[in-house]
């Protein structure tokens, strides 16, 4: 590739993915919210066949029979279609970061079906995760429709992936942050932008479906007393503990259906869908995603005891659920663990601390911003997605301070964020032949003051080996990155590297660039 040509690629880029991007966020937003509806189908009708059925035993056996062939179905189309297993998150981050790809149709077909018949017949998984792979998947079959190269097909899908999350929840900003925060972890404009356009595009196709009404539709919230703010750390830290304990269960759950040997692995799928038929007559408020555990907490005085049931019953049925592999994601039931214990939270404050009983729907909401944070450790994307999703933006500080010592306890426990834990789990069990083929591609880094880059030149760095520095982006404007070249904090270099070389680029750059190292 000619220098000129690399270095003058990132101009146009910036502009011809913006339009690219509106046709993603328009498809992307159709078939999220196409999906959104046939769950939500699927769950009426499920929860109806199972009110009608327990009570007769001849039904209840035919339940569990027929609960059996749809885990065995499962099983095989999870089998057949690797690439749609759990939520889908780990998958679009390693595609995005180059670990290896999957056929974006296929996933499709499988995502919709699978997440439909699991999420249907009562699993406790969410449809966010879903979502968001769908939403890349659309955009990775415009790049590859386009015939794009390997760096613009990363930002559409990025694209599709913020479109995904905007659509699933009405939360476009959300959506843009997951995307920036999570999955590119670059607040890079080349992303920005794009992102945006997608999301404001597939939130406004669902909203044409469900209406301008948030998900939650909460009543006003009630203020919390500036006297009672020593409370929110407090909350924080809890459920910064509660994340830590919820990543180490749920790999280890995963680590024992993988040591499930003594049945053939399509087989191992039945486990989730019989305990579906269990919680069903036992606790079936415990069913789904959670949405009626949240309606129940809004709109009724529930007793501690039931909350603690509740709260233990969605925990260990979210294992089980998630630990096997089924099409769907986490996002959802963590949100709704969080806002039990935000409710217990706030039950005790009321009994100890005379707080009002009004303040108890704020605790609900920030407790999921707490076991976002703690969990996902994406503490931005968790405050914005709970203002959008409960339609109240008075609350900003408390979540901020919730959000924080939930961040900081995680860390200090040395938890790992729970997708990057997913990821890796996902990479090592790869085969080599699905490794994605490899090209040339172009990195983005931002210079953080104090790191051992600012102030030196290009020509003092350590560059990776078949890596080349083809534009510094400061104050606006392109500059070429000659040797001379001072760098300065704020600087943002675009790097060209061999996609064989990506991560020890990564790696080396970060290591010069970030502060943190």
């Amino acid at each position: 590739m000619d220098k000129n040509k690399e270095y003058h690629f990132l101009k146009p880029l910036k502009y011809r993915v913006l339009w690219q991007s509106l046709i993603i966020g328009a498809a992307g937003g159709i078939l999220v919210s196409l999906y959104r509806l046939l769950l939500s189908w699927a769950e009426n009708f499920s929860g109806k066949l199972y009110a009608s059925v327990f009570g007769d035993p001849w039904k209840i056996i035919l339940a569990f029979c027929v609960l059996i062939v749809m885990g065995i179905l499962i099983g095989y189309l999870t089998q057949y279609i690797p690439a749609i297993k759990g939520s889908g998150i780990p998958q679009v981050e390693g595609r995005i970061q180059g670990k290896f790809f999957s056929s974006w149709w296929k996933v499709i077909l499988g995502k919709v079906f699978g997440g439909a018949a699991a999420i249907g017949a009562g699993l406790s998984l969410g449809r966010e995760g879903p979502s968001i792979q769908l939403g890349a998947a659309v955009g990775e079959g415009l790049a590859q429709s386009l015939h794009r190269d390997e760096t613009e097909s990363r930002y559409l899908i990025t694209c599709g992936a913020s479109a995904g999350l905007a659509a699933a929840f009405n939360a476009p900003f959300a959506g843009v942050l997951f995307a920036l925060e999570e999955l590119h972890r670059n607040f890079s404009l080349h992303v920005f932008l794009p992102a945006m356009v997608s999301a404001i595009t597939a939130d406004l196709i669902s909203k044409k479906f469900f209406g301008l009404t948030a998900v939650f539709g909460a009543p006003s919230i009630t203020a919390l007393p500036l006297r009672f703010y020593f409370l929110l750390p407090l909350l924080g830290v809890l459920l910064g503990i509660c994340g830590c304990l919820y990543n180490h269960t749920l790999l280890f759950t995963q680590h024992l259906y993988s040591k499930i040997t003594f049945i053939k692995r399509p087989f191992v799928m039945i486990l989730p869908f019989i305990a579906a038929g269990f919680a069903a007559m036992l606790c079936p408020d415990i069913l789904g995603g959670g949405h009626k555990i949240v309606t129940l907490l809004l709109e009724k005085d529930l007793t501690v005891s039931y909350l603690l049931i509740l709260l233990a019953a969605k925990f260990v049925f979210s294992m089980i659920s998630f630990g096997s592999g089924a099409p769907g994601g986490i996002f959802f039931p963590l949100l709704v663990l969080g806002s039990l214990a935000g409710t217990l939270f706030g039950l005790g404050a009321i009994s100890f601390f005379s707080l009002a009983p009004d303040c108890l729907s704020l605790f609900l909401f920030l407790g999921m911003v707490g076991m976002f944070t703690g969990i996902v450790r994406a503490p931005a994307t968790g405050i914005v997605l709970i203002i959008e999703m409960s339609g109240s933006m008075n609350q900003t500080l408390s979540m901020a301070l919730v959000a924080l010592f939930a961040y900081l306890t995680a860390d200090f426990l040395r938890s790992k964020p729970i997708y990057e834990s997913l990821l890796e789990n996902l990479i090592s069990s790869k085969p080599k032949k699905y490794q994605l083929a490899q090209e040339k591609i172009f990195l983005e880094f931002t210079v953080e003051a104090g790191s051992f880059a600012e102030g030196k030149t290009v020509k003092e760095l350590q560059w990776p080996y078949h890596c080349l520095a083809v534009s510094v982006l400061r104050n606006g404007c392109e500059i070429i990155p000659k040797g001379s070249l001072q760098i300065e904090a704020g600087d943002i270099i675009t790097i060209l590297c061999s996609g064989k070389e990506e991560d020890i680029c990564r790696q080396k750059m970060a290591n010069q660039l970030m502060l943190h190292s």
